[in-house]
């Protein structure tokens, strides 16, 4: 069975910790996609929050984070992917 795209999916928000350039952010958004049942992952340096959809456990999520060597924390609000 097919994961589909992101827009089949609720948007989990991650408060990242310690990003401060654009490699930061390449390195997150691959230790997030390496995570099973990411579809998609993008982190915005400037808010220091990444969002990531998939059929995935946020704790999944924050252990990858953690081995990658960042922070992470759930942030409040889910999004939808827009279209």
């Amino acid at each position: 069975m097919a994961l589909g795209t992101a827009k089949d999916f609720t948007g989990q928000r991650l408060q990242v910790e310690g990003s401060h350039c654009g490699g930061c952010v390449k390195k997150i958004e691959q230790a997030l996609c390496t995570v099973s049942g990411v579809v998609q992952a993008n982190m915005d340096l400037a808010t220091g929050i990444a969002v990531v959809f998939g059929d995935v456990d946020a704790n999944d999520l924050i252990e990858a984070l953690k081995r990658a060597g960042y922070t992470a924390t759930r942030a409040h609000r889910n999004q939808r992917m827009s279209s």
